[in-house]
């Protein structure tokens, strides 16, 4: 490989090890999971990218990614005020954590509390002081690590992400729904593989790490009871194998809150069910053999002067609001399922009792997941309560601030939301940007819940509630403008 000067960028990394030694509670479903064994590590990554000269920050980053369902904006806030005393020439604002969203690791907090941590357990606590460790060491080895470096930008093809959701003839949908149903009309909205990759190389031409953004979140194993990175952790094991043990891995999920990694209309008698270890395999053979095949594309990308840019945005977005109509709806329903909870909640009989027994009976089953039932009565009972508490919300307050990153690396774009953004919102602002290739990370900074499509809002179903998020359908076409206008002045000369 030639050897390259590189004066205009210079780039850092890190990764960090974050797996527990301790017996843990994994995070991503509705009921309890203890972990019985480590399938492969999970870790945190991060890319440090400096283009010195620029004003305010605009041209500094340190992009983190780590194996977690989602991260919340207090760790991020802890992040930052324990890095401004580390490297203060960087500023924090400039800071971008994203989640994989694998549903097979502890988590730093308590996401839904709908159930009560084991104290025989590691605590949230206990693992938070873990992550956040991780991130702080991780984040000022990159960024004190920096060296002179060229940066490739490609695209590529890896099929992972299908739709969840399956419409029918009466218009709903259900978030991993029969197709095996007369009335089945098809998938609701569509579903993304581009692959997107970044390469960052030394000054002497040796790769030295890889960004992968693909719209799918890591959850092939989303039911199970085993700690794993799901297919990236898979990913990354092969493509160190094929590049070397050294190279380090940032992987983002990109607008993906409507896709999961498995295809709802093959039956999937004969193969994998993309709900377990063999899925899983699979997945990450195939983001792979992706990234490889996009690297040498990306290798003839690279340059060590790319214009790199960076604006850091924190807009307001209006409330998914709820009228009085459904406020009284849900005020009458939810009374009425209450009334018939018995006065112990420990008992059989509580409605979370049968929901957990209901999901293990299941579970025992010769049948893929997911095993619990949205549509449970302890399920409605926290969707009415989100309703309700919804509308005392907007009433106080309308509108939810959050943040959102746009990075502009050569003629390339890169943003970001806290969403679980679904699918249509990323293919609007790819389609109307002005770089040449544009992606999108979803669930970075904070978890804001999912931003549903307004054909999923009429369909109803998981995903596209009022408890399922803060923003719906107006606040989406107002994040795909503001993301917009923010690339179109990183482009304006």
């Amino acid at each position: 490989m030639k050897t390259h000067s590189t004066d205009g960028i210079k780039a850092g990394w890190s990764t960090a090890d974050i797996t527990p030694t301790k017996t843990s509670e994994l995070y991503g479903q509705y009921y309890q999971r203890v972990a019985t064994k480590v399938r492969d590590p999970i870790s945190v990554t991060a890319l440090a990218i400096e283009q010195p000269g620029k004003e305010g920050g605009s041209g500094q980053a340190i992009l983190m990614s780590c194996d977690q369902a989602m991260v919340s904006a207090e760790l991020v806030a802890d992040l930052r005020s324990a890095l401004a005393g580390k490297i203060p020439d960087f500023d924090g604002m400039r800071l971008v954590v994203s989640a994989t969203h694998t549903h097979s690791a502890p988590s730093s907090y308590d996401q839904l509390k709908w159930w009560k941590h084991d104290p025989a357990y590691l605590s949230f606590e206990e693992f938070r002081s873990i992550l956040l460790e991780a991130l702080v060491s991780s984040a000022v080895t990159a960024w004190t690590g920096r060296v002179p470096s060229a940066i490739g930008v490609a695209s590529g093809l890896a099929s992972v992400g299908h739709c969840r959701r399956p419409f029918y003839q009466d218009g709903s949908a259900e978030m991993y729904g029969s197709t095996n149903r007369p009335d089945f009309t098809g998938m609701e909205g569509p579903e993304d593989d581009v692959l997107g990759l970044i390469g960052v190389w030394n000054s002497t031409g040796e790769l030295t790490g890889l960004l992968v953004n693909v719209a799918c979140p890591s959850q092939v194993m989303e039911a199970t009871y085993v700690v794993t990175a799901d297919m990236f952790g898979e990913m990354r094991r092969r493509l160190r194998q094929e590049l070397g043990a050294g190279i380090h891995v940032l992987c983002q999920v990109g607008a993906g809150g409507d896709i999961a990694p498995r295809d709802l209309t093959i039956p999937h008698r004969n193969g994998p069910t993309y709900w377990d270890e063999a899925g899983l395999v699979e997945l990450g053979g195939r983001l792979a053999a992706g990234v490889l095949e996009a690297l040498p594309r990306a290798e003839k990308a690279r340059a060590n002067d790319p214009v790199f840019r960076h604006s850091a945005l924190v807009p307001r977005l209006p409330l998914r609001m709820v009228s009085p109509h459904d406020y009284a709806a849900a005020v009458a329903q939810l009374a009425a399922l209450v009334a018939c909870e018995p006065a112990d909640e420990k008992s059989p009989a509580s409605a979370y009792s049968r929901f957990v027994a209901k999901t293990r009976e299941r579970e025992k089953l010769p049948v893929p997941g997911p095993y619990d039932d949205k549509n449970d009565d302890f399920v409605l009972m926290r969707n009415l309560e989100a309703v309700i508490e919804r509308f005392a919300r907007q009433r106080k307050e309308p509108s939810a601030q959050i943040e959102v990153h746009v990075l502009r690396i050569g003629g390339n774009a890169l943003s970001t939301s806290p969403f679980e953004l679904y699918v249509d919102y990323a293919m609007r602002i790819r389609a109307r940007s002005p770089a040449a290739l544009t992606f999108h990370a979803q669930l970075s900074c904070d978890a804001a819940g999912y931003l549903p499509t307004a054909r999923a809002v009429g369909a109803g179903g998981y995903g596209a509630l009022v408890a399922n998020g803060l923003v719906g359908p107006e606040g989406g076409q107002m994040l795909v403008e503001r993301i917009l206008e923010a690339i179109g002045l990183l482009f304006a000369d």
